[in-house]
């Protein structure tokens, strides 16, 4: 299975770029931040309903920290799975939304423990805005890393196959191998994977 990631497109109202992606991919994940702090949500999220529309597959999405706290429209062809999972043949898409550097999230912790257990018989795939903690993906040159210890904790506990984070603009496009799990940074580009 192909699956096209991409996020942090920022205001973009064009995604042909991804188009051809889009074609050889069965699933397509965006991972957040598609508008410029909610303020042109509408908007941005249109284009990519006309995206999704024009290449004939659902998008599955979460908000990114630049969406958190605002209205999601409704939509039969972009699929909000925010604190939600998503089923495809053998692979279970699940998605958490928001966040950016929180260090520690009980909530995130308390999904993911209830959540990931009742599909350990299919290939999970797990989708977030802000990156888990000190796997390549979080790091800020000079910084370090700065992602979220609970996601990285429940990455350990449960190997998903695919982790999609987004976030760190400066690892656009990193892809890193964790144990057996592909972690992936796409950036507003995308990153076609197989799984």
């Amino acid at each position: 299975m192909r699956i096209l990631a991409f996020a942090d497109t920022h205001g973009e109202l064009d995604f042909s770029h991804l188009e051809e992606f889009a074609e050889q991919a069965d699933l397509i994940v965006c991972a957040g931040d598609i508008s410029f702090f909610g303020g042109d949500l509408e908007e941005t999220f249109f284009a990519l309903e006309d995206f999704a529309k024009k290449i004939k597959k659902p998008v599955l999405f979460i908000p990114g920290n630049h969406e958190q706290g605002e209205d999601i429209p409704e939509s039969e062809h972009i699929i909000n799975i925010d604190q939600d999972t998503y089923h495809h043949d053998d692979v279970v898409v699940v998605g958490f939304g928001g966040g950016g550097f929180r260090k520690n999230d009980k909530a995130v912790e308390a999904f993911f423990s209830e959540v990931a257990p009742k599909h350990q018989d299919k290939k999970q795939v797990w989708l977030f805005h802000g990156p888990p903690h000190n796997l390549k993906v979080d790091e800020i040159p000079g910084v370090g890393p700065t992602g979220c210890e609970s996601k990285r904790k429940m990455i350990d506990t449960h190997k998903p196959v695919l982790v999609v984070a987004a976030h760190i603009h400066e690892q656009w496009g990193t892809v890193h191998k964790h144990d057996d799990i592909v972690i992936v940074n796409p950036g507003p580009f995308g990153r076609l994977l197989d799984i």
